[in-house]
Parts: structure tokens; sequence; C-alpha cells
């Protein structure tokens, strides 16, 4: 029922005002919160077909809305997708911060899953820094989690890690029910694209 402001009195005005702003504050957030999801989006559309500038730029943009309204779960998915990107270009070291960033809110945010996605990134760079990492985290996570389970661009990322072929198989066969679904200008589009082309070509220098 919507309430006519014009006839209150001053003293309910002042009794409805903290439910007014509050409401207010809500709406700012929800509204702000589809904004960053949109750059996100955007963001990750760039990642995807190796237009790795323009989706940094989208993502810090993101990245910078997600701590003004300090929305943790966002920082961290932005700041994991930034790290991504640099080492991408392999600008290691950065990466290896913004990744770092990513996994500390992770966890303590309790989101199991995404930290232990994040740290095989983490763990990648590692390996490009000539660092040591922990095998046994990675075939743990494997484990609890299930392969088929596990996105191919991550499985592509353990492959690297772990030297697991059934890694890398499991991205292959992940990436070709992928395309399977998708009319042919689509597919061809896709197959373009650097993760799958890269999961293709080295499934096929790996296991002919």
């Amino acid at each position: 029922m919507a309430i006519d402001l014009k006839k209150l009195n001053d003293e309910d005005l002042i009794k409805l005002y903290p439910r007014l702003i509050n409401e207010l504050k809500n709406r700012k957030i929800i509204r702000t919160n589809n904004i960053v999801w949109g750059l996100f989006s955007i963001a990750h559309e760039y990642y995807d077909k190796g237009d790795h500038d323009s989706a940094l730029n989208q993502f810090k943009r993101s990245l910078a809305i997600s701590e003004e309204i300090g929305d943790k779960p966002l920082i961290a998915r932005n700041c994991n997708r930034i790290g991504a990107v640099l080492f991408d270009k392999g600008i290691y070291d950065k990466a290896e911060k913004f990744i770092e960033k990513s996994l500390s809110l992770h966890r303590e945010l309790g989101e199991e899953e995404h930290a232990s996605l994040t740290t095989a990134h983490l763990y990648l760079c590692y390996k490009y820094l000539g660092k040591e990492y922990d095998k046994n985290e990675l075939n743990n996570y494997i484990k609890k989690f299930g392969i088929k389970n596990i996105h191919y661009r991550d499985n592509l990322i353990l492959y690297k890690l772990l030297d697991n072929e059934s890694c890398l198989k499991a991205a292959y066969n992940q990436i070709q029910d992928k395309l399977n679904v998708m009319e042919d200008e689509l597919r061809e589009k896709n197959l373009n694209y650097p993760i799958p082309k890269q999961i293709i070509e080295e499934y096929n220098k790996v296991m002919n």
C-alpha cells in the first residue's frame, strides 16, 4: 500500500525516514550490483575472445565499483580475472598479487570451491615464476569435486600443473560437448577462441 507523504505529520515523517533511507540504499546497491555484473560479463566476453586489453579495462572498472560498495564476492572474482588476464599477458608477478587477494577473500567468505580453483590459478603463477607448489593439494581438489565438474578452463590449468592427461581429456570432452550444441557459425567462432583452441591443439598433440 502506497504512503502519501504529504498527509504525514513531522513526527511520522521522522519515524519513517530511516526506513526510506535504507530502502534507497538497498535499491542503489541492487542497481550497482547489476552494473558490476554487467561489466564483469562484458569483460569475460573480451577475455574469452582473447582481447586482453579490453578485458582488463572492463575488469578494472568492475573491481573499482565492487570495492566502492564493499561487495567482497565480486571483488574476489574481479581480482581473479584480472590476475588471469595479466598472466596471459606474461605479467606473472602482478598476476600473482591479484590472485593472492582473490584467494584470501574466497577463504574469508568460506567459498571453498572458488578458493580451490583460485589456488590452482595461483600455483600456475608460481610455476612460471619458478616457485614450488603443492601438487597433493591439487590432486585432493580433483578427488573432492570430481574432474567432470571442473570447468574446462580450470582443467587445462590443472593439466599444466600436474601433467595429468585425465584433466586434458576432460577439458577436451567438455569443449566438444559445448561445440556440439552450437550452430555452425557460432561453433567456428568458438573454435578460434584462445582457450578452446589451446585445449584442442594440446589434446591432438598429446593423444595422437
